[in-house]
């Protein structure tokens, strides 16, 4: 029998046994797919070089995402724009390219600990369940056209390209608010939470810790596909309300 989840605010039976807690973490692709571990940080072309020298000064580059550059070039602020839109990266799905792009996956994760009761009568381990510390957290990067040294722009080109680069930032934090609106991590957060009481049949073979461990991974899976299909839901409906 798998496990029954039941939320309950008291345990009216004798807890023979307790446990310590126990760390779990699910990593999630933007399709909600698990992956076997975090997303792997690439280094793009100009990457290596600080931030602050692949942006033009009064671009704000936000905390908490990593950025990505690919070099552009041209003799004119036209010139330099195509060449970002067509040596910019494709989207997962499409061979198009773009001049930004928003990469994106999350993790879930949450401790636990648990006190049980055997029932031999029926063969069955009723288990009181304490989870607590969910936190969803993200992993954003984001892909951005830079000019190389030697871009010959006059001052007037450059502050076209000033304003061309903070449009597309503000395409991408607006996808990055999105995804990280607090209503959907919380939901996610709070349906781990509300699991408080579980049963599943016990035989010698059974081992308890796992099968808990077991049980609470499945829902935290199931609620990381749920988040990633809610917020591809929001930001395709961001994107039809845009355009």
């Amino acid at each position: 029998m798998r496990p029954t989840a039941v939320v309950i605010l008291t345990v009216v039976f004798l807890l023979l046994a307790a446990q310590a807690d126990a760390l779990v973490s699910l990593y999630f692709d933007s399709q909600g797919n698990l992956r076997s571990s975090p997303p792997a940080k690439t280094m793009g072309p100009l990457t290596a070089r600080a931030a602050g020298s692949s942006v033009p000064s009064g671009i704000d580059l936000r905390r908490n995402i990593s950025y990505e550059f690919f070099p552009v070039s041209g003799k004119t602020f036209s010139e330099v724009v195509e060449s970002a839109e067509g040596n910019g990266p494709a989207r997962k799905g499409s061979n198009k390219r773009y001049p930004s792009r928003l990469d994106w996956s999350f993790s879930l994760s949450f401790d636990f600990d648990y006190t049980y009761d055997l029932n031999e009568e029926d063969g069955t381990v009723h288990v009181a369940l304490d989870v607590h510390d969910v936190k969803v957290a993200y992993d954003l990067a984001i892909t951005l056209p830079t000019l190389i040294d030697s871009t010959p722009l006059n001052p007037v080109e450059q502050d076209l390209w000033k304003a061309y680069l903070r449009s597309l930032l503000d395409s991408e934090y607006g996808k990055v608010d999105v995804i990280t609106d607090p209503e959907v991590s919380d939901r996610a957060e709070e349906s781990l939470r509300e699991i408080t009481y579980i049963i599943f049949d016990y035989t010698d073979d059974t081992a308890i810790q796992r099968t808990v461990t077991g049980f609470l991974r499945e829902e935290a899976a199931r609620a990381g596909k749920e988040t990633a299909q809610t917020i591809r839901e929001k930001l395709a409906g961001n994107r039809n309300t845009k355009d």
